[in-house]
This record gives structure tokens, sequence and C-alpha cells, in this order.
């Protein structure tokens, strides 16, 4: 008797740690590589936005778009970008009337969880109450990352959130 108690304990405890094992899998699927490939002050985008770049001619034209307002001789590289495996995106955070905005990434992987991408995006504001240039800006960033098991990709609550 005591030995069929012991059977059914340990039957239920790891049918217990199996299904609580396999809930927590499915919630972290795990993570990917994040990367930046360019980012500018002055990228001529009016409004705050999220956007997929789903070839090299697309990100030619952000890129030569977003340099049209700077004032330089010198040419910027165009990122290599092996679209066949990853993804890319465009960050924007329109307008800014002041010096003191940015988009950072802060980490070098992403973690994929219930099927979204978490990009590891810092939103930079200015301090309340410094001084800043008075100076219209137009922050922008683009990332590339690893092509995965995920359905939605989350920047942050801020900013427009891209379903694949």
């Amino acid at each position: 008797m005591k030995t069929h108690i012991q059977t059914v304990f340990l039957n239920i405890f790891f049918s217990c740690l199996l299904f609580t094992g396999g809930c927590s899998a499915n919630n972290i699927a795990g993570n990917i590589a994040v990367r930046s490939h360019y980012s500018s002050q002055q990228c001529s985008i009016d409004k705050a936005s999220v956007r997929l770049i789903n070839n090299k001619n697309e990100l030619e034209t952000l890129i030569t778009r977003s340099r049209r307002t700077v004032l330089s001789d010198s040419s910027v590289a165009l990122p290599e970008i092996d679209f066949t495996k990853n993804r890319a995106l465009l960050i924007a955070l329109g307008n800014k009337s002041s010096a003191g905005y940015n988009i950072k990434l802060n980490a070098d992987r992403a973690e994929i969880r219930d099927q979204k991408l978490m990009l590891p995006v810092d939103i930079i504001s200015p301090d309340k109450g410094g001084f800043q240039a008075q100076v219209i800006t137009s922050p922008c960033v683009i990332i590339s990352f690893t092509k995965g098991a995920y359905t939605r990709i989350i920047v942050n609550e801020a900013l427009d959130n891209v379903t694949l």
C-alpha cells in the first residue's frame, strides 16, 4: 500500500513538473542577434514610426532620403544586410523641437517571448528642466535581426509595433 501511494505521488509530481516546464518553454523561445547599422539625428521623417525594410533597394532609399538635409560631401556606405536570413527595421522618433532625443540599442540580443520579438531599444529624451539647443531634430536608427519564430516585433510602448 505504501509503495502504491509513493508511486501515485511521484506520478503526480512529475506530471506537474512536466506541465509547468512545458508552459515556461512556450513563454520564452530563445533570443536572437540584433545589430545597429545606421543612425542619424536628421532623418527627415516627420512622424514617429516603425517600418520593416524588406530589401536592399528599400534600405538604400531610406538612407538616401535621410541624408538629403545633411551638408556633407562624404557618402554613407550601405550596410551589408543579408535579407534572406535577416529582417531590417527603421525606428524613427519623428520631428523633435530640441536636441537630446535619441534611439539606443542597449543589447546585442533580443528575446522571443510568446511569439513576440522584444527588441532591446531605449528611447532617450532630454532631461526635464535642462538646457538643450532649440533645433529641429528627427532621430532614427536602422537595425537588423535574425529571422525567427515570432509574429510581432515589439520596439517600445511609446511607438507603433510591427505585426508580420
